[in-house]
């Protein structure tokens, strides 16, 4: 049995396990590089510091990849490296914009998400507004007879620009490409409801339960600020039964 602190949760949580699996990440190993002998300037942990063009201190020198410090993922650095073929190579003057940068953990369920939390969305001076819907409320996955998991998508409350999106569920990480696509685009919420989108798509959510997980908010609070809202779905008043959850505060 070992007790578990989570950042922001009011106390630690006892959690009976087998093994337990850190996750430390990766550090640059340019120690023996000797940069500092050609301008190169590197940071605490070994990260050559580079500009939005991926530059270096030493203008002829340019890096890409894990080395930077940046986010740690293949596509990223398959992205920097062609940046910086074609800015040292042809002049093209290219940066990179990392706002929609997807992460996914293979777990199961898989764990993906893309865009800004809601905490740094506030900071940045965004009005937000989210919507969770549990994935025992998709139909899908009721006859896939897997319900573990939700998805979660937080919205600027007066445009519905979508900001983030976050998936805990099987084929979590097939979902949040297409929600890399609608952050790019930078789609509203509405724009996407009526986006058409096959019934039997990589997380069996189909546009049913999407315009149901981004309908308007009905209480006065805010909906990323009503915890009963965000966590107590309740289904939506219909003419016919239906199983999808909607995200109506039960006051």
């Amino acid at each position: 049995m070992h007790a578990v602190s989570v950042p922001g949760a009011p106390a630690s949580v006892a959690v009976a396990d087998r093994s337990d699996l850190v996750a430390t990440g990766r550090r640059p190993d340019t120690r023996g590089l000797h940069l500092d002998s050609v301008g190169v300037t590197v940071g605490e942990l070994g990260a050559v510091i580079v500009d939005d063009r991926q530059r270096s201190t030493n203008p002829r020198i340019w890096a890409a990849g894990d080395v930077t410090g940046g986010p740690q993922f293949v596509y990223v650095a398959a992205a920097q490296g062609t940046v910086v073929a074609d800015n040292a190579l042809a002049g093209a003057d290219r940066a990179l914009d990392y706002t929609a940068v997807p992460r996914v953990t293979f777990t199961s369920p898989a764990i993906a998400a893309v865009g800004m939390t809601e905490a740094a969305a506030a900071r940045a001076g965004w009005h937000c507004r989210s919507r969770v819907l549990e994935m025992s409320n998709v139909p899908r996955a009721l006859v896939d007879r897997d319900t573990r998991g939700l998805v979660k998508i937080v919205a600027d409350a007066e445009s519905g620009r979508i900001l983030r999106v976050h998936a805990v569920a099987d084929g979590a990480g097939d979902l949040i490409t297409a929600a890399t696509y609608a952050m790019t685009a930078r789609l509203t919420v509405d724009q996407l409801a009526h986006t058409w989108a096959p019934s039997d798509w990589s997380l069996r959510m189909g546009r049913p339960e999407l315009q149901v997980l981004i309908s308007h908010h009905p209480c006065p609070a805010p909906a990323a600020q009503c915890l009963r809202c965000r966590t107590r779905p309740r289904r939506a008043a219909s003419a016919r039964p239906s199983p999808v959850a909607a995200a109506v505060c039960p006051r």
